[in-house]
């Protein structure tokens, strides 16, 4: 960034502090249009630390968001040594370090819950194809080195029957070992669009939720709407 571009200034003939708030749209116009990428990756870090499974990554948005960082990281860099723009560049160091402090706990969120149940995504095609490819990765190397350990200081003491990581016995022909997520779980969530009635019970009960509502619902009732983006929780 040039300190002297004026195209690169506000309307008050300052350098422009926008950072990571660029404006963002899904590609069919909808929920998120005028979201910045910081609140989408706000969102996206409390969708995915209140949900009982793991949500599918938002491959995008976190390029996105390295992206603008690079390119914020070069506007700082310019402003180096340059005394009228040190309020400026304190400003946009400032949010920086929030965006790069969001994104890390997004990042690290998904992978307490790899390492909590990585067999069960590793075993599920549904669940691993939510996750990154160095998250698959990560989940396959995790699983390997847990079952080293596990086999090396209890399963190799135990009868041959009883030493698999993933069943009880040997012959079993569930996986019951394998940890899965409660999605019946309670949730506390915000309705970000009218969605009208939704199921909500085995026996045919609905609930309606309306734009702005706030309430406790269980996790299978607004999981399509939360993977949608008409539901964020809380």
């Amino acid at each position: 960034m040039d300190p002297n571009d004026s195209s690169q200034r506000d309307q008050s003939g300052q350098p422009s502090t926008s950072g990571m708030h660029h404006e963002y749209a899904t590609q069919d116009g909808s929920l998120d249009m005028g979201c910045s990428d910081f609140e989408l990756l706000k969102r996206a870090l409390l969708n995915e630390r209140m949900a009982p499974e793991i949500l599918q990554y938002k491959e995008e948005l976190v390029e996105r968001v390295k992206a603008g960082l690079k390119r914020q990281e070069t506007e700082i860099d310019a402003m180096e040594g340059q005394r009228d723009y040190e309020l400026v560049r304190q400003v946009l160091s400032y949010e920086q370090d929030r965006v790069r402090f969001l994104l890390k706990a997004y990042l690290r969120a998904r992978l307490e819950k790899i390492e909590q149940s990585a067999g069960s995504m590793l075993d599920t095609e549904a669940l691993r194809e939510r996750l990154s490819k160095q998250e698959r990765s990560y989940a396959s190397s995790f699983f390997v080195a847990m079952g080293r350990y596990m086999k090396s200081s209890v399963l190799n003491d135990l009868p041959p029957n009883y030493q698999s990581l993933v069943k009880r016995y040997e012959g079993e022909a569930e996986k019951r070992l394998l940890d899965t997520p409660d999605e019946a779980k309670y949730v506390f969530a915000r309705v970000l669009d009218d969605c009208g009635q939704v199921p909500d019970g085995p026996d045919g009960q609905t609930a309606e939720l309306r734009r702005g509502d706030t309430m406790a619902i269980k996790y299978t009732t607004v999981k399509a709407l939360v993977e949608a983006g008409q539901v964020c929780l809380l």
